[in-house]
């Protein structure tokens, strides 16, 4: 039996969550509420849920999601999750069994919806006449448009049939101008944004805050030698090494200051191998420039690129990851798709030469992201479970052992994953109750264990909790807690740590004096974070200026980049 659950709220996708807590009381009357909400849902057919366009101090899904699947009641737009990318499950009878009946989110002091503000989540629920055997996942999400969703809590039921269900939690203080909450009830089973079961029914609600303009954590990048950063207006601009293009801005002329990537707009977020980059658009297509030695670039060709050219036949994108010389994407049913080079099975499609153009990896669905280490890859499931696939050298791949793989295995014993990062030899998962746990290479001390001893399943990192957002180099790691605070570990020959020394750290360390961070983003030897204010810091090796202060001289701590 699941029991009701009071405590930390964990912001694990995006940034600082307050302490969620249910509110006590006994069962009411579906509807019943205690504050107004001053606005009702309609359906957006590019989101595929209801949704707020309009900021107010709530919003309720009205009668929208009343109901389950195409069969089990009258719900409008089944399945009313982000994308459709959730089905419902079609066992049952409506009002006999479980289903979602309304969604409502609102402001607890009755100001405006925004970033940062208190709000209670409410849902309408019908119970089985077993109602214990029920249990309530709520999640939400920073950006409706590019959804990674963080566990809030689960609530069960008070008794059978019609139930009000309610807990407050804080929404993140940036992402996009449109959030969402999810309510996935479900029979049995354990908690998941998109559980399987054949009585299970998710419901999405989204909703405008004020505060468009708050940066987003996908619009930081960091590549070996060289940095990119992504402006409110979908432009990028990017400094440091530029032998093979890397920056798109027409020259192999490397710069110690920011940059702009050519001909480049309303773009989502970016990502960056060894040196090539990826830009993925809001219309769902995806644009890459840089070195293109195995076909990384996926235009179907080698051809270096110094501005960015579009992917071959990509389409309907909502995630992008690449590594030294590969890329992956993630498309809206939950594919996952690559190319480049596939010398240690990086690909995930067997043994091939290099793919010039993007191929789909047999047997994957339901994924919702993806990492790219150096010649591995891994991809993170709705259900919360990581797969991987690729060179198993010293255990990254986290299956047990150090075989390498040339189609998905599932990581040992790794669940409720919400987030992954991976690099040269190592990978780390976020988990939903902000804990961080690594395995791979450990020779210094990246995955935090307090040794450097390799990992071929998960271990915790040391004494890291609330964490946010996380991010590896190539022999270091970054995170994110809730209070805006950054930790590092590993190595720190060149200060990519950001603690005022070069001494390696086998658990994390707090970077001192520095807070309100939303993002991490850890390259070859130096570190990038991006802060509330929308600004961005840099520390460790800037030979090639991929610090972009204007120097070329490394730091220790973290120094502003000259963004305009």
């Amino acid at each position: 039996m699941w029991k009701q659950f009071t405590g930390a709220v964990l912001a694990v996708g995006l940034w600082a969550c307050g302490p969620g807590e249910t509110i006590e009381g006994q069962a009411e009357q579906p509807g019943a509420t205690t504050a107004a909400l001053t606005a009702t849902a309609s359906y957006d057919s590019t989101l595929k849920v209801p949704r707020c366009s309009g900021v107010a101090s709530g919003c309720d899904s009205g009668s929208l999601v009343n109901g389950r699947g195409p069969t089990m009641g009258p719900e409008l737009n089944a399945p009313n999750t982000l994308g459709a990318t959730c089905p419902d499950g079609t066992a049952g009878a409506y009002h006999n069994d479980e289903s979602v009946e309304r969604v409502k989110v609102y402001t607890t002091d009755g100001t405006d919806l925004a970033p940062g503000k208190q709000v209670t989540l409410e849902v309408d629920v019908w119970a089985w006449s077993s109602y214990t055997a029920d249990a309530l996942d709520l999640y939400y999400a920073a950006d409706a448009s590019n959804p990674a969703w963080t566990f809030i809590t689960t609530l069960v039921p008070a008794g059978a049939g019609a139930q009000t269900l309610r807990v407050n939690y804080t929404l993140p203080p940036s992402g996009g101008s449109t959030q969402a909450v999810r309510a996935a009830f479900r029979y049995m089973g354990s908690p998941g944004a998109c559980t399987g079961g054949s009585y299970d029914d998710r419901d999405d609600l989204a909703f405008a805050v004020v505060g468009a303009s708050l940066p987003k954590a996908s619009s930081l990048a960091a590549g070996y030698h060289y940095s990119l950063k992504m402006d409110q207006e979908g432009t990028v601009r990017a400094w440091g090494m530029n032998q093979q293009g890397q920056l798109g801005n027409g020259t192999t002329t490397q710069s110690t200051t920011p940059v702009g990537v050519v001909g480049l707009d309303n773009v989502e977020s970016v990502t960056t191998g060894e040196a090539h980059s990826l830009a993925l658009k809001k219309d769902g297509t995806v644009w890459t420039w840089g070195n293109n030695s195995h076909g990384q670039l996926g235009d179907g060709t080698t051809t270096i690129r110094t501005t960015p050219v579009q992917v071959v036949g990509l389409t309907n994108v909502v995630a992008i990851a690449a590594n030294k010389e590969h890329s992956l994407a993630v498309k809206q049913d939950g594919t996952v798709w690559t190319w480049g080079n596939n010398s240690h099975g990086q690909l995930g499609i067997g043994v091939t030469p290099p793919q010039y153009t993007p191929v789909q990896v047999a047997g994957l669905s339901g994924v919702m992201s993806v990492a790219a280490g150096g010649r591995f890859s891994l991809a993170l499931k709705q259900d919360g479970t990581v797969w991987a696939w690729g060179d198993n050298i010293c255990g990254q791949l986290g299956d047990g052992t150090l075989t390498s793989r040339y189609t998905p295995v599932r990581v040992t014993s790794l669940t409720q994953a919400t987030a992954l990062v991976a690099d040269s030899y190592h990978s780390l998962a976020l988990k939903q109750d902000g804990t961080v746990w690594g395995w791979g290479c450990n020779y210094s001390g990246q995955l935090g264990d307090g040794t450097t001893t390799d990992r071929a399943t998960p271990v915790r990192v040391s004494g890291l909790s609330g964490v946010t957002r996380i991010d590896t180099g190539s022999s270091h790691s970054l995170a994110v807690r809730n209070d805006g605070s950054v930790w590092a570990w590993g190595d720190n020959y060149a200060g990519q740590l950001g603690d005022g020394t070069t001494t390696l750290r086998i658990t994390p360390v707090q970077v001192p004096g520095f807070s309100g961070a939303v993002a991490v983003q850890a390259g070859g030897m130096h570190s990038l974070a991006l802060k509330l204010d929308g600004t961005v810091w840099a520390s460790g090796y800037n030979y090639y200026g991929q610090l972009g202060n204007g120097s070329n001289f490394e730091q220790h701590s973290p120094v502003k980049v000259l963004l305009p």
